[in-house]
C-alpha cells in the first residue's frame, strides 16, 4: 500500500472566547437606533487617516431622516461627519469600499424621492454622491457586500471592485461595478489603454498630442471595422470627456490628426472593455425576506472565493455563492443553529496573515446565540447576545488594536422585541481568531508526527493516532471535516475523563481535513494535508 504523505500546519486554531460582553458609548445624539439601522467596520488601509471606526445608519421614522454617525474605536467616541443625515430610507443596507482611500456604499429606498438609491460617502471629501438604480427594485432585507478587485490597477484595470447586493423581497442577486474615482492614468500615451477593462461609462479619452495639430478626431466604435461608429467628434485638445453614458461592451476607438491645410494621419486602432452599473447575476435559490443577510469572507470554505448569504423569514438554509463559478453553490453545510429572523446578521474580518475570513453571525429575533462557521460547523461563540434582538439589529467584526490575531465583534441591538421600542445601546466582543503561532511541519510515512502546545494539545501523527488532553472531564467531540466543510469521519462523540487521550484515523484519499475537537466550552481545530 502505498504511504501518503502528510502535512500538518496551522497547528491549532482555537475557538474561545476572549472576554465578555462590553458596554460601549450609546448611539448619541438622540438617534433612534431600530428597523433599518445598520453598522460597518472600516479600517485604514493606506494610514491617510483613522479609518479604524464602526459606521452606522439610522433611520428615524418620525422625522423621516437618516442619521449617519461614526464610533472611533481608538478614541472611543461617537461622531457627526460634516453631512450627518440623508434622506428617510427604508429597506437600507451598508458597506465599505477600502481601495481607493475609503468610501462607505448604502442602497435604500429614498421616501422623499420615491426611488431606490445607491448612496456613497466619500472619507476624504466627506460628501455624499448618489445615483438611482433603476435596473431593480429594493425589498425587505437587502444585503450589500464589497470585494476588493484582485487584479486592480491604475492602468489597465481601474475598478477598486464590486459591490454585490441582494435585492431584498425576492430572489433577484446583482453585481455593481464601481467606477476609479482617481483621475485617468494614460498608458502609451492613451486612455483607455489597449486591452484595458474600465467601468465609467462616462469615461475620459486621452490621446497622444501631436506638436503641429491643430485639431484632432476621435472615432468609438463597436467593431474593429467601425462600420457602427458610436462616437465622432473634431476637437482642438487631445482629449474628450463623455457626457453620455454608453453601454456595457467591447469598443474600438482611434484618433487622427492634422495640422493647418493637412490631411489627416490617423493612429493605430485601440481596443477596451466597458463594465459598469449593475449586472445581474444568478438568482439565490430561495426568495430573500426578513433576516435576510450577505457577507464576503474570501476563501473561507476551500472553493476560492465567495460570498455566504442568510436567506431570512425563518428559515435556517443559507448558501454560499462561488464566484469563480458565478453561481449560487446548492444548500451548504449543516443549517444555521437558529431560526434567521428579523434583526439576523453577517459580518466577516479577514486577518492580513489569511485569505479568508470567519463569517460570524446573529439571528435575530428568539435567538440567544452568536456564531462563528469553523470548518464544517456553526460555533456558538463566548457569551449569548448582551441583550434580546430586534429589529435592527446589526454586527460588524474588526481590529484588536493590542493584539494581531485578535479582533472585536461590534453589536447594535436595535428594537425591543416585545414593544417596538429604539435601543441604542452600542456592545462588543473580543474574540481571539488564533491560539499561537502558526507552524509548518512537513512529515512522511509514519516517521514523524506534528505537534502544538495550545491548551488542548491537540496532536496528530503520520501513523494516524490524534492525541489530546483533557485538564478536566468533558463530554468531547471529535470529529474530521473536509476542505468543503463535509464531514468525514467522527473519532469519538461521548464522556471522557481527564488525561490523554488517543483516537485512530486513517485517511482514505488525498486532500486538506480539519481535526475539529469540540467540548461545548473549548473548540480546537487541526489542519492535515494528506498527499
Amino acid at each position: 500500500m502505498k504511504r501518503r504523505s502528510v502535512i500538518i500546519c496551522a497547528a491549532i486554531m482555537a475557538v474561545a472566547a476572549y472576554a465578555d460582553w462590553e458596554q460601549l458609548p450609546n448611539v448619541p445624539y438622540g438617534v433612534p437606533v431600530g428597523a433599518g439601522a445598520a453598522i460597518t467596520y472600516s479600517y485604514d488601509q493606506w494610514g491617510e487617516r483613522p479609518y479604524d471606526t464602526v459606521w452606522g445608519i439610522f433611520p428615524d421614522p418620525q422625522l423621516e431622516i437618516t442619521y449617519f454617525l461614526y464610533y472611533d474605536c481608538v478614541e472611543g467616541a461617537w461622531h457627526l461627519p460634516n453631512e450627518p443625515a440623508v434622506n428617510y430610507l427604508v429597506n437600507t443596507a451598508i458597506t465599505f469600499q477600502w481601495m481607493e482611500g475609503g468610501v462607505l456604499y448604502v442602497i435604500g429606498y429614498d421616501c422623499g424621492q420615491h426611488k431606490d438609491m445607491l448612496y456613497w460617502y466619500d472619507l476624504k471629501e466627506e460628501l455624499w454622491d448618489d445615483e438611482p438604480i433603476i435596473d431593480f427594485s429594493l425589498g425587505p432585507r437587502p444585503g450589500l457586500a464589497f470585494r476588493a478587485n484582485p487584479t486592480y490597477n491604475r492602468e489597465m484595470q481601474p475598478i477598486p471592485g464590486w459591490l454585490y447586493c441582494l435585492a431584498g423581497g425576492s430572489k433577484q442577486f446583482w453585481r455593481y461595478w464601481i467606477p476609479t474615482s482617481l483621475e485617468p492614468v494614460a498608458v502609451d500615451g492613451i486612455y483607455p489603454g489597449n486591452g484595458a477593462l474600465i467601468a465609467d461609462q462616462t469615461p475620459l479619452f486621452i490621446w497622444q498630442e501631436e506638436p503641429d495639430a491643430t485639431e484632432y478626431r476621435l472615432n468609438v466604435a463597436t467593431d474593429s471595422g467601425f462600420g457602427t461608429i458610436v462616437i465622432e467628434v473634431i476637437t482642438t485638445t487631445p482629449r474628450y470627456q463623455v457626457e453620455t453614458k454608453m453601454a456595457n461592451g467591447e469598443y474600438y476607438w482611434k484618433t487622427a490628426y492634422r495640422p493647418s491645410h493637412g490631411d489627416w494621419t490617423w493612429s493605430p486602432v485601440h481596443s477596451f472593455t466597458l463594465q459598469g452599473s449593475w449586472e445581474k447575476l444568478e438568482d439565490i435559490p430561495e426568495a430573500v425576506g426578513e433576516g435576510a443577510a450577505l457577507a464576503y469572507p474570501g476563501n473561507s470554505f476551500g472553493i476560492g472565493d465567495c460570498l455566504i448569504a442568510f436567506v431570512g423569514g425563518g428559515d435556517t438554509d443559507w448558501y454560499v455563492y462561488s464566484i469563480q463559478e458565478d453561481r449560487w453553490l446548492d444548500r451548504f453545510g449543516p443549517a444555521t443553529p437558529n431560526p434567521q429572523n428579523i434583526g439576523s446578521g453577517l459580518a466577516a474580518h479577514r486577518f492580513f496573515a489569511f485569505d479568508h475570513g470567519t463569517p460570524w453571525a446573529i439571528f435575530g429575533e428568539n435567538s440567544n446565540v452568536v456564531s462563528c462557521y469553523e470548518w464544517g460547523s456553526w460555533l456558538p461563540w463566548g457569551d449569548d447576545p448582551p441583550e434580546p434582538l430586534g429589529p435592527g439589529a446589526s454586527i460588524a467584526s474588526g481590529k484588536y488594536f493590542s493584539k494581531p490575531f485578535y479582533h472585536y465583534i461590534y453589536l447594535i441591538v436595535g428594537e425591543e422585541p416585545q414593544n417596538g421600542t429604539p435601543r441604542n445601546h452600542f456592545w462588543r466582543l473580543a474574540v481571539s481568531a488564533i491560539d499561537e503561532k502558526q507552524e509548518h511541519n512537513q512529515v512522511s510515512g509514519s516517521q514523524a508526527k506534528g505537534s502544538s502546545s495550545a491548551r488542548t494539545h491537540l496532536r496528530f501523527g503520520a501513523d494516524g493516532v490524534v492525541e489530546y488532553l483533557l485538564e478536566v472531564p468533558a463530554n468531547v467531540k471529535v470529529a474530521v471535516y473536509d476542505a468543503l466543510g463535509r464531514q468525514v469521519a467522527i473519532l469519538y462523540s461521548g464522556n471522557q475523563t481527564a488525561g490523554v487521550h488517543r483516537l485512530k484515523w486513517t485517511p482514505q484519499t488525498s486532500g486538506a481535513y480539519f481535526i475539529l475537537f469540540d467540548t461545548g466550552k473549548e473548540q480546537a481545530k487541526l489542519k492535515v494535508v494528506v498527499r
